[in-house]
């Protein structure tokens, strides 16, 4: 069996994704995308916590277990962080949600990972009828640091002082590498 190729309809196939990808997915006004590049990973350290702990602060706390001291060696450090954990966020108003953020602490200032979305960053939330179920979550985010010693630091918040934001078993993830930028 003999069969036919035409080299124009991998392009107007092409032609066409590209312009159903245009017209379905929408533009976020004001959204940023960073990039970052780094070397070979230069170091590696992970915290590992089996116990849990529970907040219903609506302030961002320091996580029982996810802070650690962290010694940048040379300028331009890409570091990336993750952190996940079992997570459980009940209580109060279905829809409200439990946000974890990571800062890098040097003397005395916190300085949020990218990207950087504070309490606009949704770990776990709260089911319909206020229940929480556990699930799996993590963060991933990173920052280019100076030479220096720095405090790595996970924490915590609620949207709601009726709402419950339980961690178990949480592994924290650090790596380093010299920034290509």
């Amino acid at each position: 069996m003999r069969t036919h190729s035409n080299s124009r309809t991998p392009m107007a196939l092409k032609g066409m994704l590209v312009a159903l990808a245009t017209i379905c997915v929408p533009a976020v006004a004001g959204a940023v995308v960073t990039d970052v590049q780094g070397g070979p990973i230069q170091s590696i350290k992970i915290l590992r916590n089996p116990d849990a702990a529970s907040t219903s602060s609506t302030t961002f706390q320091d996580v029982p277990g996810g802070t650690t001291n962290l010694k940048i060696k040379q300028d331009n450090t890409l570091v990336t962080v993750r952190f996940s954990a079992e997570s459980q966020c009940s209580g109060g108003t279905p829809g409200n949600w439990c946000s974890v953020r990571i800062v890098a602490e040097r003397n005395g200032v916190e300085e949020e990972l990218r990207p950087n979305s504070g309490s606009d960053f949704a770990f776990d939330s709260v089911e319909s009828g206020g229940d929480g179920f556990w699930t799996s979550a993590s963060v991933d985010r990173s920052i280019v640091l100076a030479k220096g010693k720095y405090k790595i630091k996970v924490q915590w918040a609620t949207t709601s002082g009726s709402t419950t934001f339980r961690l178990d078993d949480s592994s924290l993830t650090i790596e380093t590498a010299i920034s290509t930028e």
